[in-house]
């Protein structure tokens, strides 16, 4: 085969012929190394050739056997069956030729491979040597320039002078303490939960929420149980939200208070947020029992509030003062009427009205006139 048709092999296809011709190191080798050594062989061209010598014997024969027909055309059948018995036996000849042929190519395929191996081999062999001499002549320089080299002196350290030595202080005998008295303790802040006192107070959050804190003695619970007669036993802590007119501020005891809502309080409950209905209204607390009837007895009442406005004031002021207006009063009001827009107690210059109005209003009156 030609070197462009083994090119253009893939390699597995290469290393099947390389296998068929028995081809040395062939699974380490690329693909041009392939081609090469393919090459070298020359082993498809020696089958193609073979191929075409058979074809040759073929017609050979094919031509061979009318003139030998005609030449023996008067002899026995004897004779017609030798000679036609003897074309194949050239044909097995030229065969053992062309395998004793491939046989000797093949031999000095081999041993031109081994020879370029050899030689190869030897050269790697050479370079190695010759690397390792030059390692070992570096080595050999190193060391002389190292012994070479003197070694360095280190500068003599200064001796310092000895300081004076100081006589060692004589350890002073200890003076009796006399015992101090303690330190007195600092006072802890501490807030207590409860003072014994019954009070209520009232707080405002916003327009809707108010927060009220309290403190009820066991005695005060104990007098409301017992005005509650028999229902004492049965009642409970209740919150009453209050309501008072315009002239309740001065009377918080609850006089004249109109109950808006009453909210039942766990035992140990000591403050609460209330919501009121609107803002812009007298509101208190009462903290007290109540009973399954709906008896009220107040332990504790708190303060008045007044929360602010939760919406905009409905009045609004149409009548807006003019400027002039506004100068002469405050002139009036600071000199005892002198001319509207001078403020002689404050040194300011009087008001002075601008060029433009002034302008407008002669055009004005110029053209009232025409």
């Amino acid at each position: 085969m030609k070197r462009k048709e083994l090119e253009a092999k893939t390699k597995p296809e290469l290393l099947a012929l390389a296998q068929r011709i028995d081809l040395p190191g062939r699974s380490s080798m690329t693909k041009d190394d392939l081609v090469a050594a393919l090459v070298r062989r020359r082993i498809p061209s020696t089958a193609r050739r073979s191929s075409k010598k058979k074809a040759a014997a073929k017609k050979k024969t094919a031509a061979k056997k009318p003139a030998a027909r005609k030449k023996t055309s008067k002899k026995t059948s004897k004779k017609k069956v030798a000679k036609k018995k003897a074309p194949p036996k050239k044909s097995t000849t030229s065969k053992t030729g062309a395998r004793k042929k491939s046989t000797a190519r093949k031999a000095a395929t081999r041993k031109k491979t081994a020879a370029k191996k050899a030689t190869a081999a030897k050269r790697t062999t050479a370079r190695r040597t010759a690397t390792k001499k030059k390692a070992t002549k570096k080595e050999a320089t190193k060391k002389k320039t190292t012994a070479r080299k003197p070694a360095a002196r280190k500068p003599a350290a200064k001796k310092k002078p000895a300081a004076p030595q100081r006589p060692e202080p004589v350890p002073a005998t200890p003076r009796p303490v006399p015992p101090s008295a303690p330190a007195p303790a600092e006072p802890q802040a501490h807030l207590p939960g409860e003072y014994g006192e019954d009070y209520a107070g009232l707080m405002v959050r916003d327009p809707e929420w108010l927060y009220v804190y309290w403190e009820v003695t066991p005695e005060a619970l104990a007098g409301a149980r017992e005005r509650l007669g028999p229902e004492g036993e049965r009642s409970h802590l209740v919150l009453r939200i209050l309501s008072y007119a315009a002239n309740a501020e001065t009377s918080p005891e609850g006089e004249g208070a109109e109950r808006i809502e009453d909210v039942e309080l766990p035992e140990d409950a000591t403050s609460w947020y209330v919501q009121v209905p609107q803002g812009d209204r007298l509101y208190g607390v009462a903290v007290g029992l109540r009973g399954p009837s709906g008896a009220f007895q107040a332990c504790v009442t708190s303060n008045v509030v007044r929360p602010p406005r939760g919406d905009c004031a409905e009045e609004t002021d149409e009548e807006w003062a003019s400027r002039d207006e506004l100068l002469a009063r405050l002139s009036e009001m600071l000199d005892g009427g002198s001319v509207p827009g001078s403020s002689p107690a404050l040194g300011l210059p009087p008001y002075r009205r601008p060029a433009d109005e002034e302008r407008s209003e002669d055009a004005e009156g110029a053209g009232g006139s025409r």
